[in-house]
């Protein structure tokens, strides 16, 4: 199998260009720029990510999945459905050819289940492998921005909590834990048919990633409203709690602050039928918490920063 310095980059893209279909796209990889036709309202995105920081997986099928879906959560928080995506990355010319063939059908693979495509993107020579990621949606309504959170409307989430930051940190500390947490971490799912259900109903929107305390107090803060949680309704694995007594993790750290859930969050007045409702936006300032005792206290909005120590 050959590897990058045997190749070269024109000869990778020419690889790659076969591997990928581009509707609507008028440009083939061979322009400075990709040119497409749309209408409406975009939204647009961009990630780093980093190996070691960012992906802790060796495996460009896990890393491929990974960099698409923590990329596409933020059109899918603003209510835009994605369209086209494009990355640069970086890698050590002693690269083998396959990984990088793997790497980009993941991604290619991974956007076909949200009915977008990747068009384009860089390649560079570097140390470690970074990946820069660029996505573009057509807003399918009204934008649901961070500060159009109503009082009277219920705060909505996509799937269970938690489930990557425990993986996080199970890995981190090389323990040994069930499947289902170690995949979170390293390849994330977002249910991409429920948010187009709870998008056209909601007002505001916004992904988890970064923790949902943080999340949800950014949320609050720029709605200028109090959002109170309530404890006995977050979808959380039954098998979480033992498993964070049994490491000795913080529970509140891995629910609210931890992060690395890529699950997306909405306010809305009427959630349909069978929608996981974890809290309500009311009049005032804040975040708050409703514990099980039925306790009410502040939750500190905390969560994942780049730059600080994790």
């Amino acid at each position: 199998m050959p590897k990058l310095s045997d190749l070269g980059e024109r000869e990778v893209i020419r690889r790659v260009r076969r591997l990928l279909k581009r509707p609507g796209i008028l440009t083939q990889l061979d322009e400075d720029a990709e040119i497409f036709k749309t209408k409406g309202f975009l939204a647009v995105t961009t990630e780093l990510h980093v190996a070691g920081t960012h992906f802790r997986s060796s495996s460009p099928v896990s890393v491929g999945k990974r960099v698409v879906v923590s990329t596409l959560t933020d059109l899918l928080a603003k209510g835009a459905l994605p369209l086209y995506f494009m990355t640069s990355i970086g890698l050590s010319s002693d690269t083998d050819y396959e990984f990088v063939r793997k790497l980009y059908k993941s991604m290619s693979d991974s956007l076909k289940e949200f009915n977008a495509f990747l068009i384009g993107g860089d390649t560079v020579e570097s140390n470690q492998l970074v990946i820069g990621t660029t996505a573009i949606g057509r807003v399918k309504g009204k934008p649901l921005l961070r500060k159009n959170a109503r009082v009277g409307d219920k705060v909505v989430v996509t799937g269970e909590i938690g489930n990557g930051a425990l993986g996080y940190l199970l890995l981190k500390k090389g323990l040994a834990g069930p499947r289902k947490f170690v995949r979170a971490q390293l390849e994330p799912s977002v249910d991409f048919r429920l948010c187009k259900r709870l998008m056209s109903r909601a007002n505001a929107g916004i992904d988890i990633s970064d923790g949902l305390a943080f999340q949800l107090a950014e949320v609050a803060k720029q709605s200028e409203k109090r959002i109170t949680i309530f404890e006995d309704e977050l979808p959380v694995d039954s098998h979480l709690p033992k498993l964070c007594k049994e490491n000795n993790f913080n529970l509140d750290e891995v629910l609210f602050h931890i992060g690395d859930d890529y699950q997306v969050l909405y306010t809305m007045p009427n959630p349909p039928k069978g929608a996981l409702v974890i809290g309500e936006v009311e009049r005032g300032s804040g975040l708050f918490i409703k514990r099980k005792t039925g306790e009410i206290q502040p939750l500190n909005g905390e969560g994942w920063e780049s730059f600080k120590r994790h």
